[in-house]
């Protein structure tokens, strides 16, 4: 009888050929500093695959009601932005370095005792209970982990035109899937794996990203560059949805990060889970009005953990310099 070839031994075996956890997690930690300076944002999908699906109600349904309020009550009116071509650049990025790998959807011979891959169904439901749970918490594992509840106090958002900024949105996602790509987080197995406690990966990959980010935003504190703005406190909500989304993500063993990396490297199972939850933020945009009073019950507004509630946040100005006009404040 053979014995199953476990996801840490696979990977220190060097079969998936994948780069070291903290490397993968500190260039990710980077990348995320560059996106808050260039953005006034740090690296999150699931918020694209809600504007994707409220953009694709208001085509189809103009007029429909829920589609209308949703809109309303939503900080931030749906568009195909810098965000969505981040998500793009993700799936672009997993299938380049899936061809670097010369692998693509073929696995190697090491791996022909690990169990098939997840069915169809398992890997959609998993991605819509993900996603549902992400929408309801305002943010999945990138939002709420990797990026510190910080923004900028300065960008170059004010000098750059909607053009530059979705190229730059496109250029950043490919590097993100690329280092998912390449830190083995596209293969559904490495979360489930996180998750039985038999890969650790994940938590190496995040802790490091965390800690490197943590870094930078410290660095641009003393620069007065940032300042904390910290997403709303409601449990509900937060409890609610991270519910949902680890129950989903032990399903489908991806996030919308990874899934959306998945998908381009030829991961079927990777494919499934983000057409899951595009279907699943299609109804987060249909449901979101009338659950929205429940989702902030018991809210305690904009806390920190160890400062308790930061004062409120005067706009941000950003100076611009234009030849003949001198410099000019734009308050966003």
């Amino acid at each position: 009888m053979t014995t199953p070839v476990s996801n840490q031994s696979r990977h220190a075996s060097g079969s998936l050929r994948s780069t070291s956890p903290y490397l993968i997690g500190a260039a990710i930690g980077l990348l995320n500093i560059g996106a808050f300076a260039a953005f006034r944002k740090g690296i999150g999908v699931s918020g694209a695959y809600e504007s994707g699906a409220a953009l694709a109600a208001r085509k189809v349904a103009p007029d429909a009601l829920h589609v209308n309020d949703f809109v309303k009550t939503r900080q931030h009116a749906p568009k195909f932005d810098w965000e969505s071509w981040l998500v793009v650049g993700t799936v672009l990025g997993g299938m380049l370095a899936a061809g670097a790998d010369r692998r693509g959807r073929a696995e190697s011979p090491d791996d022909t005792n690990d169990p098939p891959p997840r069915s169809p169904l398992a890997s959609a439901a998993g991605g819509a209970l993900l996603m549902y749970g992400a929408r309801m918490a305002d943010g999945c594992t990138s939002g709420h982990g990797t990026c510190t509840a910080c923004l900028l106090g300065r960008s170059l958002m004010a000098e750059m035109s909607e053009t530059t900024r979705n190229m730059l949105g496109l250029a950043t996602g490919v590097v993100f899937g690329a280092l998912l790509r390449r830190g083995g987080l596209d293969d559904s197995r490495t979360i489930v794996g996180q998750l039985t406690g038999d890969d650790s990966r994940v938590a190496k990959t995040m802790g490091s990203a965390v800690a490197v980010g943590a870094l930078g935003h410290k660095w641009l504190v003393r620069r007065g560059q940032t300042t904390i703005e910290p997403k709303p406190l409601n449990p509900v909500a937060l409890v609610g949805g991270s519910l949902l989304f680890g129950v989903g993500m032990a399903i489908s063993g991806y996030c919308p990060g990874t899934a959306a990396a998945a998908a381009g490297s030829g991961r079927r199972e990777g494919a499934w889970a983000v057409a899951g939850m595009l279907a699943a933020a299609a109804a987060f945009v249909a449901t979101y009005p009338r659950l929205k009073n429940a989702l902030e019950a018991g809210s305690s507004g904009k806390v920190t953990l160890f400062r308790g509630t930061p004062p409120p946040r005067r706009p941000p100005l950003d100076m611009v310099v234009r030849p003949g006009m001198g410099a000019k404040s734009v308050a966003e």
